[in-house]
């Protein structure tokens, strides 16, 4: 922080970093010394991610699908965009080795550096689109499931949290999908199952009926599929 204050006019500094500044950067930041560009502004939008795609004769929609996979993020749109520039390459074969190459990502920054407990409690929390601490606790079965989640979100490690009526933890989409598929692979299918279950219930009690309704076919639960069926029906 003394260091930085020592800087002359005319030049700037970029610090990368996964944390937020620490508190003796509060000076200079009150003195608007620092400006700190969050990763949402980092995002690329659609016509930022068509143009990091240049080149690879996608269409419009193709591109907004992408952009909207990624959640524009741009270090998975630059690996997608290098599968895309290869000869003969196809748009779904390029996108599935893409994907490959993101999750082998995950995995080797993220997942496999996490203690069993944690990697358990990822997979867990992922079956859901969105969760609340309360609902990640009765899912986990461990009140460490809240530290966790605060822990990935406070390092931006694909990880948000959305205040409202109740705080709500969300996934990157990319990241969840590669949570989900690492729970069916690792999971025993009865307690996978049985989670899922669970989580549906939890989604009914929401009001979100149509998550619950994918969940508990996922469980093979068609007893309260039916009920859920039926009281819309009479709606």
């Amino acid at each position: 922080a003394q260091g930085l204050e020592e800087i002359p006019e005319g030049i700037n500094v970029v610090v990368l970093s996964r944390t937020d500044p620490p508190q003796e950067f509060a000076r200079l930041g009150a003195r608007r010394q620092i400006a700190r560009i969050d990763v949402s502004d980092l995002r690329c939008t659609e016509d930022e991610a068509l143009a990091l795609l240049g080149g690879t004769s996608l269409d419009r929609d193709t591109v907004r699908r992408i952009q909207r996979q990624s959640d524009g993020w741009a270090a998975a749109l630059v690996l997608l965009r290098e599968h895309l520039s290869r000869p003969h390459a196809t748009v779904e074969e390029s996108l599935g080795e893409g994907r490959d190459a993101i999750f082998e990502y995950f995995a080797g920054e993220i997942f496999a550096r996490a203690k069993p407990v944690n990697q358990r409690a990822l997979m867990v929390t992922a079956i859901l689109p969105s969760i609340t601490t309360a609902e990640a606790v009765d899912l986990v079965g461990s009140e460490d499931v809240a530290r966790l989640l605060e822990y990935l979100y406070r390092r931006h490690l694909f990880v948000d949290r959305r205040r409202g009526a109740q705080t709500t933890w969300h996934y990157h989409a990319l990241f969840r999908e590669f949570l989900q598929e690492e729970g069916r692979r690792r999971l025993a299918v009865a307690e996978r199952r049985a989670l899922c279950a669970r989580a549906a219930a939890l989604l009914e009690v929401r009001g979100e009926d149509d998550e619950a309704l994918a969940l508990y076919r996922e469980a093979g639960e068609f007893g309260p599929m039916r009920k859920l069926v039926l009281a819309h029906a009479l709606e």
